[in-house]
C-alpha cells in the first residue's frame, strides 16, 4: 500500500507541492493564486541556489558535516508525541536542529520491511530532515535572502501600513533545499505522509489523498 503511494507522490510536481504548502500558511487567503505560481517558482529557486552555493563552498558532504561547518548543533530527543501533535524535526534558534529519534526509527522500519530503499533514492532520512531545517538556519541569518525579504501588504491606514512574511515560502524553498542538496529524483514533501503513516495511517492517506486532488485540479486548471 505505502509503495504504491510513494510511487504516485513521486510524480507530484513543484507547483502542486508548493500549493499544498501555501494550504498551512495561516495567510493563504491573502494571496492570488497568479501570485502564488510566481512565489512558488521563487522559493524553489532560492533553496535550490542556497544549496548550490554550500556545495560550491564546501564540496559533497554529509548533512551532519553540513551543519558542523555552518556552526549548527544537531541532536536527538526521544519526542514523547501525542495524538495530535507528531514531531519529526525542529530548528531552534540560534543553531540548534532536534531530530525525533522515535519517528525516524519507525520511519525506517517501514522503509526498510515495505523494501521501499530504492524507491526513495537509498537517502537516509536524517539527512533530509537535517537538510530541511538547514535552510531555516540558513534564511534566518540574512534579511535579503527571498523567503525573509518578500512581504505582503496586510492592511493600510493612511501612512500606517502592515506587512507580513508568508511562512509557506520557507518551508518551499527548504525542501528544494534538500531536493538539491540530496540529489533527489522527488520532492521532499513526500515525507509529509511518509513519516506520518507509521504513526496514523489513516491522516496519512488523507494528506495523500488531498496531494493528489490538487494535482488533478492543477492539471484540469
Amino acid at each position: 500500500m505505502i509503495k504504491d503511494l510513494i510511487r504516485q507522490l513521486k510524480t507530484i510536481d513543484e507547483n502542486t507541492w508548493g500549493l499544498y504548502t501555501f494550504r498551512r500558511d495561516p495567510l493563504c487567503s491573502k494571496v492570488t493564486d497568479e501570485e502564488k505560481a510566481d512565489m512558488i517558482k521563487k522559493a524553489n529557486e532560492c533553496g535550490k541556489q542556497e544549496a548550490i552555493k554550500l556545495k560550491e563552498k564546501y564540496g559533497e558532504k554529509t548533512c551532519a558535516e553540513y551543519a558542523q561547518l555552518l556552526g549548527l548543533t544537531v541532536s536527538k530527543a526521544e519526542e514523547n508525541n501525542s495524538e495530535d501533535y507528531i514531531l519529526f524535526a525542529k530548528f531552534n534558534a540560534p543553531n540548534k536542529i532536534t531530530i525525533s529519534v522515535n519517528s525516524v526509527k519507525r520511519a525506517e522500519e517501514l522503509v526498510e520491511k515495505e523494501n521501499l530503499k530504492l524507491l526513495m533514492d537509498e537517502v537516509k532520512i536524517e539527512e533530509v530532515l537535517i537538510a530541511h531545517e538547514m535552510f531555516h538556519f540558513i534564511e534566518g541569518k540574512s534579511k535579503e535572502i527571498y523567503t525573509s525579504s518578500t512581504k505582503i501588504r496586510l492592511w493600510k491606514l493612511g501612512p500606517i501600513k502592515y506587512d507580513s512574511g508568508l511562512k509557506a515560502l520557507g518551508e518551499i524553498a527548504a525542501m528544494a533545499f534538500a531536493k538539491e542538496l540530496l540529489k533527489l529524483s522527488y520532492y521532499p514533501n513526500l515525507f509529509d505522509i511518509l513519516l506520518l503513516y507509521p504513526h496514523d495511517e489513516k491522516r496519512s492517506k488523507m494528506l495523500y489523498d488531498e496531494v493528489c486532488a490538487m494535482k488533478g485540479a492543477d492539471n484540469n486548471a
